[in-house]
């Protein structure tokens, strides 16, 4: 049997904005939703209320080519960490405190805007991948760039847009606009 799904509840934000990522709060009833002028809303999918917001302060980074307005691109949500890690446009990965809503530390990642991260299933780490066709894997407690690599062809002036682990095998996976999908162990 097919599973049917049906609409529960519709949230209208206040503002004109739109959703860009949407990602499960672990071990809740709230799902964090990246949104295109740079904020992050926590939604209680009980209620269909934001519960909470991460914004980007606009002093966040020095460099003055990065914008605060810059959209959200992917999110993950550490289990154990209470810290979301989101990517931009503007090249940078933001680390926000779900207790405090603080922003806790900025990376200007890459050279152009990170498209998607991933978190390790086993690692204390996490990678992140952008238009400029690198990958990158960060040390989640130093958050520093421990490893970087090459990926995909150019197409388009966009490079790698996705990418993902494996959840049980050592096994990390991207897809760039160049149609190919690699398997890197």
């Amino acid at each position: 049997l097919l599973n049917q799904y049906f609409l529960i509840q519709k949230l209208f934000f206040s503002e004109p904005t739109c959703a860009t990522c949407i990602e499960g709060f672990p071990n809740s009833k709230m799902v964090v939703v990246g949104m295109k002028n740079s904020s992050i809303q926590g939604i209680d999918i009980e209620t269909c209320t934001i519960k909470q917001t991460w914004n980007c302060p606009s002093s966040s980074l020095s460099s003055s080519s990065l914008s605060s307005s810059s959209q959200v691109n992917s999110i993950i949500c550490h289990p154990d960490n209470s810290l979301i890690i989101s990517c931009y446009e503007d090249g940078c990965i933001r680390f926000f405190d779900t207790r405090t809503a603080n922003d806790v530390h900025s990376i200007i990642a890459h050279q152009k805007s990170v498209s998607s991260l991933a978190l390790h299933p086993f690692k204390m780490s996490f990678a992140s991948a952008g238009h400029d066709r690198s990958i990158r894997i960060w040390d989640l407690n130093k958050r520093v760039c421990i490893n970087e690599f090459t990926s995909h062809r150019k197409k388009f002036d966009e490079g790698i847009h996705s990418i993902g682990y494996h959840p049980n095998l050592s096994l990390l996976v991207s897809g760039g606009a160049d149609g190919v999908v690699n398997v890197f162990q």
